[in-house]
């Protein structure tokens, strides 16, 4: 499979079907194209093989059917790019009273800033606070003070 990605001007799925049926009818390959889209921009193509996918042109080029428009094409790798990474960070947790200090409620907790990435065992005997590794969009942003219930109750963390 390739990934097609429109770079400017606007075409179909049939738009970019019938260019590469162009270019396998001039070499008498007998395949057929099909073109599947992700998005208004973006497609993925089904080639004959792994090896007609090496021989062909990958990079950004101009249509043959329709000259304005660019097409960039890579290999298909099945893999999606992140948007963005979360940072990690580890983190004092104040306000757990003692008689819920267990993994679960640790992880409930620091899942109010982030997701819950591990946990310092050692710091649930320490009496002021417990170590809990997270990751969040932004460590900056984290608030100094969060609420949450537990058993019906109120607390608030720190």
């Amino acid at each position: 499979m390739a990934h097609i990605t429109v770079v400017r001007g606007d075409v179909t799925r049939r738009d970019l079907e019938r260019e590469f049926q162009a270019w396998a009818d001039s070499i008498s390959s007998g395949w057929r194209f099909t073109a599947r889209p992700i998005s208004d921009v973006e497609f993925l193509m089904r080639f004959p093989s792994a090896k007609s996918i090496d021989d062909f042109h990958f990079g950004k080029v101009f249509m043959k059917t329709i000259p304005d428009v660019v097409i960039e094409l890579s290999k298909w790798t099945r893999d999606l790019e992140p948007l963005e990474w979360m940072e990690e960070a580890w983190f004092r947790i104040v306000g757990i009273p003692m008689k819920y200090r267990e993994k679960s409620t640790v992880f409930y907790v620091a899942s109010l800033i982030g997701k819950p990435l591990g946990m310092d065992r050692n710091s649930l005997r320490n009496l002021a606070y417990v170590r809990v590794k997270v990751a969040c969009m932004d460590v900056t942003l984290v608030p100094n003070t969060r609420r949450g219930e537990m058993k019906g109750a109120i607390y608030e963390f720190k």
